[in-house]
């Protein structure tokens, strides 16, 4: 039989062994909690990086617009000129405030925005129309017209004529202006039954 002191010794022997197998189950599972823990608190911060990144990327992108890489050429009609008149010169159509415009004759810079750089020329502000003040033979020659920001550039020939004459020899054939004609008719019978037409036209 055991007595009462073994007795008593063993219950305290079992306690501790059931106290300390209590507290090996118990670490694992604050360790573990710690971890998810420790991971859902890492995932906020680069949540919020990529959303202050992004936000950064939109805005800079929104605040710098790309620029085109190539010029857009655009060839207007030739302008011919009377010898001392004023010859007028027409920039893009969709030129507005926001634009930077500059003119130049063939390759010197006559006009830079509102500023004219070169005497026997004026600028309209609001249209950007280029005149050439009484024109003179060294006014013929090849004018461009370059907007900014969009690089359009408009190309122009201008052509001077020393007396509005000179104008006829230029015009299409097809014109009427410069020609005039008379138109003789002749009717001539041949015989009785019958009826010959002969039409001559005569330019003049």
């Amino acid at each position: 039989m055991v007595g009462g002191a073994e007795l008593n010794k063993l219950l305290m022997v079992t306690v501790s062994m059931l106290a300390v197998s209590c507290m090996v189950l118990s670490h694992p599972a604050i360790e573990e909690d710690q971890m998810m823990a420790d991971d859902y608190d890492y995932g906020e911060p680069n949540d919020q990086s990529q959303q202050s990144k992004s936000g950064t990327s939109a805005s800079s992108s929104s605040s710098f617009p790309k620029m085109p890489s190539t010029w857009t050429n655009r060839t207007k009609v030739d302008v011919t000129g009377i010898l001392g008149q004023n010859i007028v010169l027409k920039c893009d159509d969709k030129v507005g405030k926001d634009n930077v415009v500059l003119w130049y004759q063939g390759k010197n810079l006559v006009s830079n925005g509102n500023s004219v750089l070169v005497p026997n020329f004026s600028l309209n502000p609001k249209t950007y129309e280029l005149t050439i003040l009484h024109s003179s033979p060294q006014s013929s020659g090849d004018y461009y017209c370059e907007v900014e920001p969009q690089k359009i550039r408009v190309h122009t020939k201008v052509i001077v004529l020393e007396h509005e004459h000179s104008l006829d020899a230029i015009a299409p054939e097809s014109s009427t202006s410069a020609q005039s004609h008379v138109t003789i008719t002749l009717w001539l019978l041949a015989a009785a039954s019958s009826m010959v037409l002969y039409h001559f036209k005569i330019n003049i």
